[in-house]
C-alpha cells in the first residue's frame, strides 16, 4: 500500500498541530484524494475493477496527520504496479503519488503562520 504522509518535525510541532491541525489534515486529505484520482486516470484497464476500487483507506485527522491510499480490494494491484513474471511494472501509483505530493510542501507552508 502506498501512503501519502506529512509529519511536522520541529521544536514547535505540537503547538502548530493543535492550532492548525484541521487545516493541515484537510490539505493532506486533499492530497490523498488527488493521488487516488490520478492513479485511477493512469491505471491500466482490463475490467476496470482495479481502477474502480482504489480509494483513500484512512484519512488524516488533526491528531494523526497521515493519510493512506491505495487498493486493498484488488490484491493484484501490487503486481501491476511493480511487475511480475516477465511483465514490466506500470508504476502508475508511484507516478500518481509523485504528482499529488509535488506541491504539498508549498501548500503546507501557506497554512503555517509567518
Amino acid at each position: 500500500m502506498i501512503k501519502a504522509s506529512f509529519i511536522l518535525r520541529n521544536w514547535y510541532a505540537e503547538r502548530v498541530r493543535k492550532s492548525l491541525g484541521d487545516k493541515l489534515a484537510d490539505e493532506i486529505n486533499r492530497t490523498a484524494d488527488m493521488a487516488v484520482d490520478r492513479a485511477q486516470q493512469r491505471a491500466p484497464v482490463d475490467t476496470g475493477f482495479m481502477r474502480d476500487t482504489m480509494r483513500v483507506i484512512r484519512y488524516a485527522t488533526p491528531d494523526n496527520l497521515t493519510a493512506e491510499w491505495g487498493n486493498d480490494t484488488a490484491t493484484y494491484t501490487i503486481w501491476v504496479e511493480i511487475g511480475s513474471q516477465g511483465r514490466p511494472g506500470r508504476y502508475f501509483m508511484r507516478q500518481a503519488q509523485q504528482e499529488a505530493t509535488s506541491g504539498l510542501t508549498g501548500r503546507v507552508r501557506g497554512i503555517l503562520p509567518r
